[in-house]
Formats: structure tokens, sequence, C-alpha cells
């Protein structure tokens, strides 16, 4: 009598490679988000410093302006949304904010331009004063500033640092 034999998979082989499979497949959906998430705050961290190096690049060309403007600065309005402006004042207004005397750096009649952050990411701490470079130099005002992101959901945040001499650090 000849027998023959049948190769198939057991149901626990079977049962087994489902569970080792479905373990993985998890496993890489929880790292794609959390990669998915810093790469998110990181794109947002460099919007922002590409729009705080604009500022200090538009207040170094006013240089050769008859009448330059006071200055160009960043304006934070809330944990998403940020400006670009120009800072439109005269006179002794102008000499007053670069004396530190007065701190009105805003002037919503100067908004260049206006960014929101992706709904993934927010400033955790709203900067409380704006960033304003004052030409010709580019004096900064504040000095010393940190602008802190994270996440919605509070898992990552980074920060971008403004040193007194407007270097920017991330």
């Amino acid at each position: 009598m000849i027998t023959t034999r049948r190769s198939a998979f057991t149901a626990i082989e079977m049962l087994f490679v489902l569970g080792a499979i479905t373990v993985l497949t998890t496993l890489l959906i929880l790292y794609n988000r959390v990669g998915q998430n810093q790469l998110i705050l990181f794109s947002e961290k460099s919007k922002l410093v590409s729009v705080i190096y604009r500022a200090r690049s538009l207040s170094i060309q006013t240089f050769a302006q008859s009448s330059p403007p006071c200055g160009y600065g960043v304006h934070f309005e809330n944990n998403t949304t940020y400006s670009l402006y120009k800072n439109q004042s005269t006179g002794q207004a102008c000499e007053d904010i670069e004396d530190g005397i007065s701190n009105s750096l805003y002037d919503s009649g100067g908004v260049i331009e206006t960014y929101t952050l992706h709904p993934a990411v927010v400033f955790s701490t709203v900067p409380s004063s704006d960033i304003l470079f004052i030409p010709p130099d580019p004096a900064v005002r504040p000095d010393n500033l940190v602008i802190t992101m994270s996440t919605t959901d509070g898992t990552l945040s980074g920060t971008v640092t403004l040193s007194d001499f407007g270097q920017i650090s991330i």
C-alpha cells in the first residue's frame, strides 16, 4: 500500500503567522505616525525660521531707501498663526522702539503675509512680544527670544531661539 503525504500548514501555524504579521503591522503604523509628526514639526519649524530670515533680509535691504520703515518683523497672533509685517512708524516712535523705550512693535497695517501652522502643530508658548529687525544693523527686538512648538498631542516639541544679535538656532 502506498501512502501519500500531504504537506500543509496546521491551524496553529497559520494563527501564529497571522499574529506575527498583525503585531509587525501595528508597530509599523505607530512608528509611521510618529515619523510623520516629526516631519511635520520639523517642516513647520523650518517655515518659521524662513519667515524670520526673510524679515531680517527685508530689514537689511532698506539700507538704500531714502525713507526706510522702522523695521520688519514677525507677529504671533495666537498659537497657530503668525505674520510677517512691516513697522511703518516714523520719527520719534521709531527712535523709541530702537532705544527699547516703546514696546509697540506690531503694525497691523503693514502685514505682508500671514502663515498658519499645520493642524498637527501649535505654538506651545506664544511669545508675548513680536520679533522686529530694525535697519540698518539690523538690531533685534526683543533680546533672546525662545519660541517653542509642539504637536497637538504633546508628544514632540522643538524650539527656535533668536539671540540678541539676530542669530537663529533650531
